[in-house]
């Protein structure tokens, strides 16, 4: 479902309509810093969360596979911090 939510944001961004599998390098299909930017706008939006100035590297968007990696991260860390906040 994750993944499935990634693909669809990147054939909108990129403006592909190929399929994306999880280990493609979305370098070799269009995607460079700026659009990175909006790439991460929307996954922020998307999937209800803030990347750090750590994770704004251009490696960490490469595949999609790394994409959700990297946003299961942001969400564990989000409930870790949400769990504690309301303690």
């Amino acid at each position: 479902m994750k993944q499935a939510k990634i693909r669809k944001i990147l054939q909108d961004l990129l403006e592909i309509k190929e399929p994306i599998t999880e280990c493609d390098d979305l370098t070799k299909m269009g995607l460079d810093s700026m659009t990175t930017i909006r790439l991460i706008v929307a996954l922020e939006q998307a999937f209800d969360l803030e990347f750090s100035e750590e994770d704004l590297l251009l490696d960490n968007f490469r595949t999609v596979e790394k994409i959700s990696g990297l946003i299961n991260v942001r969400q564990s860390e989000k409930l870790v911090y949400t769990e504690k906040s309301e303690c």
